[in-house]
């Protein structure tokens, strides 16, 4: 007996475009654009009804190691599960994320979320262009971290890439490796710290970031000194751990290291 979708939530009409969208997988029409593929997942963005979605698409059944991704949702520890019940708990708490307007499971066991999409730059984008507003999106993004924190609530894996900026506030995506937390605790100190990396690789001032970290700590009104407060100098630990692993990473590919001045946050 062949099995059908299972829709937990979502539109009729989502519904329809979606499991269109799925049995096509070449994504040859022109209202669908397929923004990120890999093993594990692929990302889609979809016009539908003059607006636009935003589809993740967990592979589960249909992953190469498919026995291992079912045990995972057994337990309902796999990506797609997670990215879900971690997006209902930010909404709860009001903070900023992705509207979640659809999720399924599909005929061969794979996860689908679909989103609303924002259509906003990457705080590493706005970075990037080095604007006006650069500044100001900063400290909004730092503002939304201190509240995710303050809620009990850590981001797993949080740099420019996953903070979209639009007019109307900073929203945290790509949910799947968020968790419970404490403030001070190990976890918040790794958010930190990958942000803190981040910034580094875009090459934010010591100056800047350390403001930035304040405000995600709420002690912005700390001077800042070598002697840095101790929350502070564990996100510098932490950036520096991360800074060593991925500096070995880089160089396994070629690439060149992160270092400079504008690293070093005692000058």
């Amino acid at each position: 007996m062949s099995r059908s979708w299972r829709w937990i939530s979502g539109s009729l009409s989502v519904q329809h475009a979606v499991e269109n969208w799925y049995t096509k997988p070449l994504n040859v029409e022109p209202q669908v654009q397929l923004l990120r593929e890999s093993p594990h997942r692929r990302t889609a963005r979809l016009n539908h009804e003059g607006s636009a979605l935003l589809i993740k698409h967990f592979r589960c059944g249909s992953h190469r190691r498919s026995r291992r991704e079912q045990i995972k949702a057994a337990f309902g520890m796999h990506a797609g599960q997670r990215e879900s019940r971690q997006n209902k708990a930010f909404s709860l708490s009001a903070l900023p994320v992705a509207e979640m307007i659809g999720e399924a499971k599909t005929p061969d066991r794979d996860f689908i979320l679909v989103f609303r999409w924002i259509e906003a730059l990457t705080l590493r984008e706005i970075l990037q262009r080095q604007g006006p507003n650069a500044e100001t999106a900063l400290m909004a993004v730092a503002e939304t971290i201190r509240r995710m924190h303050d809620a009990g609530l850590g981001h797993g894996d949080l740099h420019a890439d996953n903070i979209l900026v639009p007019d109307s506030a900073p929203r945290l995506i790509d949910l799947h490796r968020s968790r419970k937390s404490h403030r001070g605790s190990r976890f918040q100190a790794r958010d930190l710290g990958l942000l803190d990396y981040s910034l580094c690789e875009l090459g934010i001032s010591p100056s800047e970031r350390i403001s930035v970290l304040k405000r995600c700590l709420g002690e912005e009104n700390h001077p800042a000194s070598p002697d840095h407060p101790p929350s502070l100098r564990a996100v510098f630990r932490q950036a520096e751990r991360i800074r060593s692993r991925l500096t070995r990473r880089r160089l396994q590919r070629g690439e060149r290291p992160i270092d400079g001045p504008h690293w070093d946050v005692s000058e």
